[in-house]
């Protein structure tokens, strides 16, 4: 072998060394976990106990899903899957008036879903002389007071209508309480007088302000001002308005709003977009407005008006007693002096 070929077998071989031990480096840091990873398995595990309460104290153990209600909810699905449909329905309500007065002899009737042909059953009951009245033989899922019926009484619109007796979650659940039953509200009409209506949609003019007579319906009157004084968004969000009357105004918060009380006028209100709308408002629409009871040189009234922000013009209603001092503003449409 000459000197040539001697350097290249030991050059070869040299290179052949420096491969395996770079195979065997690599091979042992393989085995070896990343110094970063033994750190974050290392503080896992060592923290175990921690995680654990963690998890527990924010996470299923004291989560709402983990709950005994929720827990039994589950279980009773999981054993029936109509077990809603089958819920005991107790059910205890009284009717009271404006004054607090039992309704007596009033129609109610309630619907309830259940396992029927039909899905609904339905039953009619009369309130006692406490104006009291229990349903407590059914079974079902969610009960719906649809009416309650007298005659010469009102029905409020702001009664609760619904009550949910499985989903314990639903915004609408009941728990039945035969000590504590549920008032419904009934308007006792009192004996109507005469009242002139003024039904009308007013052009909003060019400075924003219109005045109506309440004994007429004419503009340019002397009894109400209604003043748009912002007026230019049409989503409502921003709107205000103000409302005045030389004899003085007060919001009417009531939904019949039938008798206009004696004192706590003022002679202007500002109304807004966060002005809470009066009963009788659909709720959720753009309608904007209000409902007053106003003073006048002629006598008591109730005044509305609603109108779409934006709009160029105002739905305008009043019911007038032009009887002097009597504040009754039960309305009879067959007692109207004059309707315009």
């Amino acid at each position: 072998m000459n000197k040539t070929t001697a350097k290249r077998v030991l050059a070869l071989a040299l290179i052949a060394i420096a491969l395996l031990v770079v195979s065997v480096v690599i091979f042992l840091n393989s085995e070896k976990p990343p110094e970063s990873f033994e750190k974050k398995g290392k503080a896992s595990v060592g923290n175990s106990s921690t995680h654990d309460q963690q998890t527990s104290s924010a996470g299923p153990k004291n989560s709402k899903f983990n709950s005994p209600q929720w827990q039994k909810w589950q279980k009773r699905n999981a054993e029936d899957s109509k077990w809603e449909w089958k819920v005991p329905i107790k059910f205890y309500g009284q009717i009271l008036d404006q004054n607090d007065s039992p309704v007596e002899g009033a129609k109610v009737t309630l619907s309830w879903t259940d396992l029927s042909v039909k899905g609904v059953s339905l039953r009619e009951i009369s309130s006692d002389g406490h104006g009291r009245f229990i349903l407590d033989d059914v079974n079902g899922k969610h009960l719906l007071v649809r009416s309650i019926e007298k005659q010469g009484y009102e029905y409020a619109t702001t009664n609760r209508d619904g009550f949910e007796y499985a989903a314990f979650f639903a915004a609408d659940y009941y728990v039945p309480d035969s000590k504590k039953p549920v008032v419904f509200r009934m308007h006792k009409r009192a004996k109507a007088e005469a009242l002139i209506v003024v039904s009308n949609k007013y052009r909003v003019p060019a400075n924003g302000t219109i005045a109506v007579d309440l004994k007429t319906g004419q503009l340019g009157g002397n009894d109400v001002f209604i003043e748009l004084v912002n007026n230019s968004d049409p989503t409502g969000k921003e709107w205000e308005a103000k409302i005045s009357a030389p004899g003085g105004l007060q919001i009417a918060s009531d939904e019949f709003a039938t008798v206009a009380p004696e004192s706590g006028y003022k002679s202007e209100l500002t109304i807004d977009q966060n002005t809470v709308q009066p009963s009788g408002f659909q709720s959720g629409s753009l309608y904007k407005g209000g409902k007053f009871f106003v003073k006048t040189s002629s006598g008591y009234a109730l005044v509305e008006f609603r109108m779409v922000p934006g709009n160029k013009s105002v739905n305008f209603t009043s019911y007038l007693n032009p009887i002097p001092g009597s504040r009754n503003l039960e309305f009879d449409p067959s007692k109207v002096v004059k309707s315009l």
